[in-house]
This record gives C-alpha cells, structure tokens and sequence, in this order.
C-alpha cells in the first residue's frame, strides 16, 4: 500500500527530474483521457448509532484508517486556461478497527468504501518552469458509500448487524502540478480533499453465533479523504 512519505518522495524525483529535462509543451490542445491512483486517508468518521436510545456504539468512532483509491476520466478544454472533465474513482480499502467508550469497550469492525463520480473544473495557473504547469480544481457530484456488516466483540463475543449502503451528493478540492513527459502525455501529481458524505447501515437483527439476540437501528457516520495521487493524461484529440 502506498504511504505519504513514499508517494511524496516520489512526486519530489519525479518533478526534478522534468525540472532538469527538456521544456515541453504545457497544455493539451484537445480531449483527453486519464487514469489514476493515489493513497487515501480518512479523518473524522463520527461513526454512531442512528438512534441515540439504541445506546450500542457507547461515543463516536472515528478512525477508519487509510486505503487507496484508483479512477480514470475523460475531459477537454472550455476555454484558454481552463478544462473540464468527468471521472469515476473507487476509494476502498477503509477498515473500522476502534474500541468504543463503554466500561467495558465494545471492539466495532467494518469495512468501508465508495464509488464517485464527479464533474471536474481546472485551473491550469498561466506560470510553467521547464514545461511543469501547476493547477487547481474543483468537483462537484454523486457518491456511493458502502458499510459492511457491522461487528461488535465485547468480552469474548461478537455480534453481527446489517450492512448499509448511501447516495450522496459529493465534493472535492484538488491542487497539483502537470509534468509533460512526451508529446501529448503529461504526468499529474495531485493533492485532493474528497467530501463522499454520508454512510450508514441498515436497521435489522443482530445476530450472535446465528440466532438473532435483538434488533439495531443501524449506524452512521461521514466519509472524509485526504488523498495524495498521480495521473496520466493521453491526448485523444486535437
């Protein structure tokens, strides 16, 4: 799995190495496709039960950790300087590992991740230096985010409740740096705060060894990504 310091240690070669090679040219004249594949890092989950009298999650969860996330789009310039595009992105690889606050804790598993896809605006800032262009976006879309079944182990016994998925409207804001590797193809590296907004799972029976013990409103939480990637630009048009 890519780390932060790994994954900035290589957008640092990478951006002295074109900074030292040959200038090319800064934009693409026309349509483009791209692919991309980054490290994701959640922050404030604020997992808790959807009805406060379930008293099941005893305080809020926060931490479902880091993951990846990997997409791909299509896009072309609207005006001098500015380019849209849409794009899909699967962020996965998310797991909820955390002790609650209750005497004693309850121990909460899940596994967690979202599909997107976002209507993107760019900003290619008019300033290069040896063909890097530096740029800034926006997004603007849908969001699909999935909770497995959720798991609670407290004093050596676990119990099940149901998975949940949501539709949610979604953003994102984007600051990066293209580096033209050869005509028509140029490399992007890429800061992204993604807003997938909100998760849940569903209400139901909660299961212990098989035989169902009660019933849980479900959970909820957010789902909120600090995301460091790369991209690949091809040309598809002139």
């Amino acid at each position: 799995m890519l780390t932060r310091k790994n994954l900035l240690a290589g957008v640092c070669v990478l951006l002295l190495t074109a900074a030292n090679g040959p200038a090319l040219g800064q934009s693409l004249p026309g349509m483009y496709i791209r692919g991309d594949v980054g490290w994701s890092a959640t922050t404030n989950a604020n997992i808790h039960d959807r009805n406060a009298a379930d008293h099941v999650i005893l305080g809020n969860l926060s931490d479902i950790g880091s993951g990846w996330f990997a997409g791909g789009g299509v896009g072309a310039p609207i005006i001098p300087g500015f380019r849209g595009e849409i794009a899909y992105t699967y962020h996965g690889g998310y797991h909820l590992d955390e002790l609650d606050h209750g005497t004693p804790q309850a121990r909460f598993r899940a596994d967690i991740f979202a599909h997107s896809v976002m209507a993107n605006g760019y900003w290619d800032i008019p300033y290069t230096y040896a063909g890097i262009v530096p740029f800034l976006g926006v997004g603007l879309g849908w969001s699909e985010v999935n909770i497995s079944d959720l798991s609670s182990t407290i004093s050596g016994t676990t119990a099940h409740a149901p998975d949940g998925t949501a539709d949610n409207l979604a953003w994102q804001l984007m600051v990066g740096a293209g580096v033209p590797v050869s005509p028509g193809v140029i490399v992007d590296f890429f800061y992204r705060y993604f807003d997938g907004g909100h998760g849940k799972t569903e209400a139901g029976n909660v299961v212990v060894n098989g035989s169902v013990v009660g019933a849980y409103s479900g959970a909820e939480g957010a789902l909120h990504a600090h995301e460091l990637g790369a991209s690949l630009r091809f040309a598809i048009g002139g």
